[in-house]
């Protein structure tokens, strides 16, 4: 890849990180973090190894870089979700929202999924951090809009169902299933297990 140029420091910078993450997103999700080295994500970014080394000083450093930038935006997203359509339907959104940002983020997902389980103990719970927002959200919309349910209970079983949707995604291809029909499943599978019924067909 050629060598990145701006037109002056910061945007230099601000370029380098930029393309650093994206090639590491592609490496970890194409050829696996294990595998994968600081020389091949320099070499696919178009920068120096040891020029890596000035945003993000180890390779879990790299991957957790590569989680936040990506996932902080939905969480602030997650956060400020607040219809008028009441909890209930603000669970099925959230849902939603969740499966439609795997579904266009698929090498994040499978990065997130997998590869992150070689990460150290205390970069696992670096990244557990940044998407607590999703789980802390369903947890206080349940409590709102199903009280008497163990809340915590089911929102991780909600944030378990959406982790399997997004590998199920990755594989659709492979696996013979139409992309729409996992994502609209999914969303069917978690609505009959939170006892909410199903979407009407006109809808």
């Amino acid at each position: 890849m050629p060598r990145i140029r701006a037109e002056n420091l910061y945007a230099h910078k601000v370029l380098n990180r930029s393309a650093i993450l994206q090639a590491a997103e592609k490496l970890f999700s194409t050829e696996g973090f294990l595998t994968s080295n600081m020389t091949d994500v320099a070499d696919m970014a178009g920068v120096g190894r040891s020029t890596i080394y000035e945003y993000f000083p180890s390779k879990d450093d790299l991957l957790l870089g590569v989680a936040e930038s990506r996932i902080l935006p939905l969480m602030r997203a997650v956060e400020e979700l607040e219809t008028s359509e009441g909890p209930v339907q603000d669970i099925c959104n959230l849902c939603r929202m969740t499966i439609d940002f795997m579904a266009e983020n698929l090498e994040l997902t499978r990065v997130i999924t997998w590869e992150s389980r070689y990460l150290s103990k205390e970069y696992q719970e670096r990244l557990w951090q940044t998407v607590a927002p999703l789980t802390k959200k369903f947890v206080s919309l349940i409590e709102r809009g199903m009280p008497g349910e163990d809340a915590s209970v089911l929102a991780r079983l909600v944030t378990f169902a959406l982790r399997d949707a997004g590998d199920i995604m990755q594989h659709a291809e492979e696996d013979g299933f139409e992309f729409e029909t996992v994502k609209q499943t999914s969303l069917a599978f978690i609505r009959r297990g939170l006892g909410l019924p199903p979407i009407p067909a006109s809808s």
